[in-house]
């Protein structure tokens, strides 16, 4: 699957449910989202391992649209996304 194809599916899945999280993510695209590279927040927030250059590229093309939110979910830190917009958030900086 090509990244454009997932950064479709992302939207399409956040505008169907409302959220997603990166086990969402990495459900929904299987083995098109497994690899060796790292989701960060430079310098020193890190989010998802293992994940493929098209599941980082499918979320830099849509990254302007979403919003990263810290969630806790059973005591594990998570983060969902959330299309701006669908939660009253300004896209405004």
């Amino acid at each position: 699957m090509t990244a454009d194809e997932m950064s479709n599916r992302i939207l399409e899945y956040i505008g169907r449910n409302g959220d997603a999280s990166f086990a969402n993510l990495m459900n929904m695209f299987g083995e098109d989202a497994k690899g060796e590279l790292a989701l960060e927040i430079l310098p020193n927030v890190f989010l998802w391992a293992n994940v493929s250059r098209a599941l980082i590229d499918a979320l830099a093309a849509v990254k302007h649209l979403l919003e990263v939110k810290p969630t806790t979910v059973m005591g594990c830190a998570t983060w969902k996304w959330e299309i701006y917009g669908n939660t009253g958030q300004s896209t405004e900086s």
